[in-house]
C-alpha cells in the first residue's frame, strides 16, 4: 500500500495478494470516522453493491448498510467477475434516506470535504479524478447548489476531477463490475450510532480533534486561487463583514440597524454589510478573503468562514435558548477566535457547547442582543490586529 502521511497513527488493514490478477485483494486504511481509504474496492453496478475482496478488509468500518438504502458494502473472499478498472482516486460521498439531498446543501457538503481534505486530499489532491455523490436523486434540489456554489467549490478543490451524481455514475457504468484503484469514502450513516457524533449532533463529532488547521488553511488558499483573489493584509483597518439573512432567522430590522451603527463607530473598523445569496461565487470568496471578522445570525453563509484568512474571528448569533455547533466546529478546526452568542444568554464557551446543550428551533427572529458585548469583542480584535 502506498504511504499516506497520516497513516502512521492509524489502524491499517492489509489484504493479501488476490488469487486472480483481475481481482487483487482489497487493502484498507481506517481514517478518523466516518472516512476510509481503499485500494482495490469493487462495485457491482447492477446490484449497487460494493465489495471488498480478501479476509483483511472490514467493510463495516467504511459504509453502513441502512434500512431503505439501496447501496451496500459486503466482504467477499474472491470475486470471479470481469472488472473495469477506474484508475487513480475516486471520492465516494455517502448520504442516507434520512438525509436525502444533503449533498446539495453547501454546509453539509463541506462537512464531508473538510474531513476528506484534512485526511487525504491535502496531500493527494492531484490524484483525485472522480467525485461521486452517493445521494439523491437530485430532483427538486440540484447538487450544483444555488448559483452553482457546490459545483464551483468542487471545481476549485478538484479541478481535474469529474463530478457525478450517483444515478449518473451508475448509468455511465451500467452492467459492469468496477474496480476502483483507489477510493476514499465518507459515510454520514456511520456517525448515527457514534457517541461523540450523537452527543453534539454533528457528522464530524468523532473526527473534529484530528482535523488539520494547516491543511484547511491550504483548502482556503485553493478556493481563493480558483476565485482569482488573494488575502490582502491591511495593517491599519480591521475589516468586519456582516452577512445578512432573510426572515425568519435574522436580526429584527431595529436591532440590525442598531448593531450596524455601533460597529460603524468603532475606530479603525471598515464594516461591510452583504448578502451572500446575491453574490456570485467569486464575489463571495473575494469578500471573505479580505474579512478579519465575520458576523452573522446562524445560517449557511457562515460556511464561508472556511475561506477566511488565518487568525480571523467569527461571531455567530443565535435566537433565544438556541445553540448549534455547525460553524463553531469549523471555526475550531481552523483555530479561529469564535464567539457563539445566544440572544438571551450571551457568549457560550466551547466547554459548555460541546457538553451537549439543547439546540431547539433556530428559525426565529433575534429581537434582543447585548450589542455592547459584541462591540467589545470587535474592539479587542482591533487592538490585536494592530499589534500583529
Amino acid at each position: 500500500m502506498r504511504i499516506l502521511s497520516i497513516l502512521g497513527v492509524l489502524c491499517v488493514a492489509f489484504g493479501a495478494v488476490g488469487s486472480a490478477s483481475e481481482t487483487p485483494a482489497t487493502e484498507q486504511a481506517v481514517l478518523p470516522l466516518p472516512f476510509c481509504y481503499f485500494e482495490n474496492l469493487y462495485l457491482d453496478t447492477r446490484q449497487e453493491t460494493f465489495y471488498t475482496v480478501g479476509e483483511a478488509a472490514e467493510p463495516a468500518l467504511a459504509v453502513r448498510n441502512v434500512v431503505g438504502r439501496q447501496v451496500h458494502m459486503k466482504k467477499m473472499v474472491e470475486l470471479q467477475k470481469p472488472v473495469e478498472v477506474l484508475a487513480d482516486t475516486t471520492l465516494l460521498l455517502f448520504e442516507t434516506p434520512q438525509t436525502n439531498g444533503y449533498l446539495a446543501h453547501f454546509f453539509h457538503l463541506l462537512e464531508h470535504l473538510v474531513g476528506v481534505w484534512s485526511f487525504y486530499a491535502d496531500a493527494h489532491q492531484e490524484e483525485i479524478k472522480r467525485v461521486v455523490l452517493v445521494d439523491g436523486p437530485f430532483v427538486n434540489r440540484p447538487w450544483q447548489g444555488p448559483n452553482q456554489i457546490n459545483k464551483h467549490l468542487l471545481n476549485a478543490l478538484f479541478p481535474q476531477a469529474e463530478v457525478m451524481a450517483w444515478d449518473n455514475f451508475l448509468n455511465k457504468q451500467r452492467g459492469q463490475t468496477i474496480r476502483f484503484e483507489r477510493a476514499l469514502t465518507s459515510d454520514r450513516a456511520l456517525t448515527f450510532q457514534n457517541l461523540e457524533c450523537k452527543k453534539i449532533n454533528k457528522m464530524l463529532g468523532a473526527a473534529r480533534t484530528s482535523l488539520s488547521s494547516s491543511a484547511l488553511d491550504r483548502l482556503a488558499e485553493q478556493v481563493q486561487k480558483y476565485a482569482k483573489c488573494s488575502m490582502v493584509k491591511d495593517p491599519k483597518y480591521l475589516h468586519v463583514t456582516y452577512a445578512k439573512r432573510p426572515p425568519p432567522r435574522r436580526l429584527s430590522p431595529r436591532l440590525e440597524a442598531k448593531m450596524i451603527a455601533a460597529l460603524s463607530k468603532i475606530p479603525n473598523v471598515k464594516l461591510r454589510t452583504i448578502d451572500f445569496a446575491e453574490m456570485t461565487f467569486n464575489e463571495q470568496i473575494q469578500t471573505v478573503s479580505t474579512t478579519n471578522v465575520l458576523v452573522s445570525v446562524h445560517g449557511n453563509g457562515l460556511s464561508h468562514l472556511l475561506f477566511l484568512p488565518p487568525n480571523s474571528c467569527v461571531i455567530e448569533i443565535f435566537p433565544p435558548d438556541t445553540l448549534l455547533l455547525d460553524y463553531r466546529l469549523f471555526a475550531n478546526a481552523r483555530q479561529f477566535e469564535y464567539h457563539g452568542i445566544v440572544a438571551n444568554q450571551g457568549s457560550v464557551s466551547d466547554e459548555d457547547a460541546y457538553a451537549g446543550m439543547a439546540c431547539n428551533n433556530v428559525n426565529f427572529p433575534v429581537e434582543q442582543l447585548n450589542i455592547n458585548a459584541l462591540v467589545d469583542i470587535v474592539r479587542k480584535r482591533v487592538i490585536a490586529h494592530r499589534q500583529r
